[in-house]
């Protein structure tokens, strides 16, 4: 952790040691069996919604939680204690922006990309002991290289990690990650596009039968 004028920030350790590694829920590979992952998002907003996943849900699943949010450090420090590994949400700029407003604190191509750092320094210095973010909207934002790569450099050199959400075929994310080395994924599945109990089975079965093909 480096103290910052915005606050506590993570960094490189003069060991090498990275906070995608350190802060990663512990894991032992049984074989080469299929592997999912779940990410619950925008945590900290809904306190029912947020205590139920913390202390509910498997500690295998990743939670996500809202910048926006208040008590963030506190819901990820439960988080954390409960066997949770944890995200932050990255807002950035929708294709139908300003109608899909992602909040005053959005990245945006509007932006210069000095701006757009400064809010992001911002945003990370919410919390500690994460591993990384997962883009909240962007399939504008995650188009343009030369507003999103700064945001991706800036990652990989605090050691963290980044997941794209899939809200666009078109996100540079795994192009530019590959470039600079950034350890990053991307999803495959919306799981909750429909809370109906038959949609959600529909979709986790889909999850499944792209995690044996892949």
């Amino acid at each position: 952790i480096e103290q910052t004028d915005q606050g506590s920030l993570p960094k490189i350790g003069e060991d090498g040691r990275m906070a995608w590694q350190v802060y990663a829920r512990p894991f032992e590979d049984k074989g080469q069996r299929p592997r999912i992952v779940v990410i619950i998002g925008g945590l900290g907003l809904s306190r029912a919604a947020t205590e139920a996943a913390v202390g509910r849900l498997p500690g295998e699943v990743t939670l996500a939680f809202d910048p926006y949010a208040k008590g963030l450090q506190d819901w990820v420090s439960l988080a954390r204690q409960a066997g949770h590994e944890v995200l932050l949400m990255l807002p950035m700029e929708t294709a139908a922006f300003p109608l899909y407003d992602p909040g005053p604190l959005a990245l945006l191509t509007t932006l210069a990309p000095e701006a757009n750092l400064g809010r992001l320094t911002f945003l990370l210095s919410r919390i500690s002991g994460y591993v990384g973010v997962v883009s909240a909207h962007g399939s504008k934002f995650t188009t343009e290289k030369g507003h999103f790569l700064p945001v991706l450099e800036f990652l990989n050199q605090r050691g963290l990690m980044y997941v794209d959400n899939g809200s666009t075929k078109q996100s540079l994310a795994p192009a530019i990650a590959s470039e600079i080395g950034l350890p990053s994924t991307i999803s495959n599945v919306n799981l909750d596009f429909n809370l109906s109990r038959s949609a959600m089975d529909s979709r986790l079965a889909k999850l499944e039968e792209t995690a044996r093909k892949n």
